[in-house]
């Protein structure tokens, strides 16, 4: 019992026990007044990298980044957080549970809004082709097994295409992801009590995690399952938080979680991912089945186009204006998605009255997707060309694909073989005239949703020491996968096995480095049927 003012630290008056009296502010009984208080309540922040975020509390408290430090900010029920390059997690203390409480600042990633437009020279009352390059994520599919082929060395970070733990009571790779709940046996950590644990996996590039799902063990030992986890990405720069994870605690039911597809992570992309886990007992999480969705990078995103005119504006990833008047226009672009923060770009470009003593160049490219194994592609110009790339726009930007160099032409007709599936494949054509102009084509996009029919593909072969080969599996339904590298005499060297796997197109990286040079042979089992290669493995 006692008043406000009578000497004692709010630390005390703010955890009032019961009974808990009647009565009014000033008959010298606290707990008439302050039940309210008597559990600390947080507010978390979500803004974009580079930001501020405010936090706060119901009451004035101490903030701390470190509990075994000095706090950051003292008494004060409101926290703004310096900028942040990532996520962060900021500490304040319930004396009433006698716990650390713990505030989320959640940092979004921004849009990196990009377009092109052609023809470079712009000419009144002509058309001009003004294309989105924007990168979002794509399609979300399974990593273990699919990105990610092997353990590495657990304890240490995990090399390309290799996942890790901190510690392994017992593992196998081949539980991970096969629909199957083996008790603990897909990965069980080797800790002694109540600390934190810590799976880390590495691409080949830059995916967006999106989705976790866990099976943990249910016939015996329900608490030996994480409470709380937390998803970091490196994207060179150090470990940042991409988002913070409250599982059911302790297992019940199945034991099976599925966060779901989230959009938090919708414009970071990174090689490098690591899951953090607060288990509370020894020799916890003991998981039956653990899978990691990701997506790489494609164009898309809503975006809205203002053409600098004072009268045109457009939607859409790929569109045309054709501007009425001579002079100088500033294009903006802005482009939006969800979980992402919004980025707009601006760029300058000169409409001139080109006259008639130059002819005017018109470059056209056309498209098609033949039998949806591949994409025909047919460029035609006024002007004659000697040099021509064909383009295709993927994660890191214009990548040629096909080339022609050679006499005069007008006409070209380039395939693709290698098509993305539930995306779009966007083509360009850069050509060098006998005039000595450069033309780049107006932009084809053309969609496929899943493979027509089931196919593999193998490549590079040749591969060479410390490259992966790329196994690209076309799945025209779902269906469980089998590969494996065998040597000529058909010994097994490698197997692998994913069950049920969506429609879709996947890249699985190969890695032959602890092998010799030589040739293998490269095997692939879908519903029984057998796909073969052979690969040959040499140094540069």
């Amino acid at each position: 019992a006692g008043g406000p003012y009578d000497g004692f630290d709010w630390d005390t008056i703010r955890c009032p026990q019961p009974p808990i009296y009647e009565g009014g502010p000033y008959d010298g009984f606290a707990q008439a007044y302050l039940p309210a208080f008597s559990t600390i309540a947080a507010g978390s922040d979500t803004v974009c990298i580079g930001e501020v975020a405010t936090l706060f509390t119901s009451a004035p408290t101490d903030w701390y980044v470190d509990t075994n430090a000095a706090p950051v900010a003292t008494n004060t029920a409101v926290y703004v957080t310096p900028p942040l390059d990532g996520g962060a997690i900021y500490y304040v203390r319930d004396f009433c549970k006698n716990q650390w409480v713990p505030v989320v600042a959640t940092a979004l990633g921004k849009l990196q809004a990009d377009f092109v437009y052609s023809p470079s020279i712009v000419c009144v009352n002509q058309p001009v082709y003004f294309t989105n390059q924007t990168l979002v994520s794509g399609p979300s599919i399974p990593s273990f097994g699919v990105h990610i082929t092997g353990f590495g060395t657990h304890g240490t970070p995990p090399g390309v295409g290799q996942l890790t733990f901190s510690s392994v009571y017992t593992a196998n790779f081949n539980y991970l992801s096969d629909g199957i709940n083996q008790q603990g046996a897909a990965w069980t950590a080797n800790n002694s009590g109540a600390t934190t644990v810590w799976a880390q996996w590495n691409y080949l590039t830059p995916r967006s995690v999106n989705r976790i799902v866990f099976w943990n063990r249910t016939n015996c030992c329900l608490t030996n399952a994480p409470k709380t986890g937390r998803l970091y990405y490196d994207n060179g720069n150090g470990w940042k938080l991409a988002k913070v994870f409250t599982f059911p605690y302790p297992t019940s039911g199945s034991g099976f979680y599925d966060s779901g597809l989230f959009t938090e992570t919708q414009a970071i992309f990174a090689t490098r991912w690591k899951l953090e886990l607060d288990v509370p007992v020894a020799q916890a999480p003991m998981w039956g089945e653990f899978q990691v969705y990701s997506s790489a990078p494609v164009v898309g995103g809503n975006i809205s186009w203002d053409f600098g005119d004072g009268t045109g504006t457009a939607t859409g990833q790929n569109v045309s204006y054709v501007y009425s008047d001579t002079g100088t226009y500033v294009v903006t672009m802005i482009a939006n998605a969800d979980g992402a923060c919004p980025d707009t770009i601006q760029k300058t470009i000169k409409v001139e009255d080109c006259g008639t003593p130059l002819p005017f160049i018109l470059a056209q490219l056309q498209g098609r997707i033949i039998e949806g194994k591949s994409a025909q592609l047919h460029w035609t110009t006024n002007i004659e060309a000697v040099e021509l790339q064909l383009q295709k726009l993927r994660w890191n930007g214009w990548k040629t694909i096909a080339t022609y160099q050679g006499k005069p032409i007008t006409e070209w007709k380039p395939q693709d073989t290698l098509l993305d599936y539930g995306v779009a494949n966007l083509y360009r054509v850069v050509a060098k005239h006998i005039n000595g102009a450069q033309t780049i084509s107006n932009t084809v996009a053309l969609y496929i949703e899943k493979p027509p029919e089931t196919f593999v593909q193998l490549y590079p072969n040749p591969v060479v020491e410390g490259n992966p080969a790329i196994l690209r599996i076309g799945l025209a339904n779902k269906a469980t996968v089998v590969y494996r590298v065998m040597s000529l005499q058909g010994i097994e060297l490698f197997r692998r096995t994913i069950s049920a796997m969506d429609a879709g197109v996947y890249e699985i990286p190969l890695r032959l480095d602890e092998y010799a040079d030589g040739i293998y042979v490269v095997e692939t089992i879908i519903d029984e049927r057998h796909y073969r290669f052979k690969l040959l493995k040499i140094h540069q």
